[in-house]
């Protein structure tokens, strides 16, 4: 890269290219193991608590759009509304959200394949998957996954309703029992619900690399669309899978299948197809995280060597807000490149850690409640609350319950992942 070149280019994205990333963040594991979600608690719950879920998350993304300025990334938010200390929050919390996210992306594509295998050493899968997982460090824009996305998008929903058809020509004769309610078994699946929606800390990235244009609609009529899609999706899905297949008990309904049915073609292909969207998509999950890492080496860099030294880097990069330049604009000394060579490594730092978090985890539906418990709580329901009750015109009653509820269930569904985790060993 040349020296006046920016890590992070501006790169619009199409009205059809936002909405598949908004797609694709979040249809993946978490619709595959909201089937076992849905198992584990009365019918008569599962349904309106996933309602419940789905418009708080909806809400609350809506919110953030409404708040952040045109190019601010959701860290900056944080750092304008709450301050340095608040700034700091919202980045460590959009890093485990985004962390824990790729960590059951690990899992789920290990505990697939293992299936295929009719069992085998899943720590194995997950070696062999982190050389591609880490050839995203080199994505720049999400523009340059764009057509990724399309592919997985569609291979997702094919395989979908590959899944539909299976269902209607082969329905199970285990039709569901009534499940008795169990506090431990609810936290974990009110857990899985929550994670499904993987991809709240995507909509101000997708929303920046949309833009504001005349000739299209606004950001938040494609979020309207595409949220609604997923949502539907998410509760057919998962309803029809419980009455077609009868009661999941893993946290991937392929890998049940594949499990149950054995040696059938049609499911194979499809669990082999689904591992492939989810390993397409680790990028797109680590995006987020990408934009911390690099604004961070930015900060860094202005620390250490004066805005001037970096000034062409800091004002052509849209994740750094930082210090004014009240130098006489002399030109650049430190490349974009130098500061590239220092973030990457950091994200392959990053991404080596949620490989060792799942080779020490491996079980896929833990992992799953346990994100979505602890990071999904705090990125979808308490951070975007926090800042309308400190930024925003919402409702502060509204905000205040939210915040307090987001904490209680994250300490309650947290605990309880933590505890069956540790009962599994």
């Amino acid at each position: 890269m040349g020296q006046g070149d920016t890590i992070l280019p501006r790169v619009p994205l199409t009205t059809t290219g936002v909405f598949l990333h908004l797609l694709k963040s979040n249809i993946g594991p978490g619709c595959l193991s909201l089937p076992h979600a849905f198992s584990m608690i009365p019918y008569s719950t599962s349904i309106p608590v996933f309602i419940l879920i789905a418009l708080i998350t909806g809400f609350n993304s809506l919110k953030l759009d409404k708040l952040a300025l045109l190019g601010e990334s959701y860290s900056n938010l944080g750092l304008r509304v709450l301050g340095p200390r608040g700034g700091s929050v919202v980045n460590y919390s959009i890093a485990v959200q985004q962390l824990g996210v790729c960590t059951v992306y690990f899992s789920f594509v290990a505990d697939n394949v293992t299936k295929l295998w009719g069992g085998g050493n899943e720590r194995f899968v997950m070696t062999a998957m982190l050389p591609v997982c880490l050839m995203f460090v080199y994505v720049k824009s999400l523009k340059q996954i764009e057509k990724l996305s399309m592919v997985a998008t569609f291979l997702l929903f094919l395989c979908l309703g590959g899944l539909v058809v299976m269902g209607i020509m082969e329905p199970t004769e285990d039709q569901p029992d009534f499940v008795k309610p169990d506090f431990t078994q609810e936290a974990l699946a009110f857990s899985t619900i929550l994670y499904s929606f993987e991809g709240a800390c995507l909509v101000i990235p997708c929303r920046n690399g949309y833009g504001k244009h005349d000739d299209k609609p606004p950001f938040a009529t494609v979020y309207v669309a595409a949220i609604t899609v997923v949502s539907m999706t998410y509760l057919c899905f998962a309803v029809f899978c419980i009455y077609s297949f009868g009661p999941v008990d893993d946290g991937s309904i392929t890998a049940f299948l594949v499990e149950r049915d054995g040696s059938d073609v049609v499911i194979m292909l499809i669990n082999c197809a689904i591992a492939l969207t989810v390993v397409g998509s680790y990028g797109l999950q680590f995006w987020p995280v990408k934009e911390i890492v690099r604004a961070d080496s930015i900060t860094l860099a202005v620390r250490t060597e004066g805005y001037d030294a970096v000034k062409d880097v800091v004002e052509r990069d849209d994740s750094y807000s930082g210090l004014e330049d009240d130098d006489d604009g002399s030109a650049s000394s430190t490349s974009s490149g130098e500061i590239e060579g220092k973030a990457w490594k950091t994200e392959v730092a990053l991404i080596v850690t949620t490989f060792m978090i799942a080779m020490v985890v491996p079980n896929v539906g833990l992992m799953i409640s346990l994100a979505g418990s602890l990071a999904g709580t705090m990125s979808a329901v308490i951070l975007p609350s926090l800042l309308d009750l400190e930024g925003g015109d919402g409702n502060k009653i509204l905000n205040c319950v939210l915040i307090g509820t987001g904490v209680v269930f994250m300490i309650i569904g947290a605990g309880s992942s933590v505890a069956e985790i540790v009962s599994s060993f």
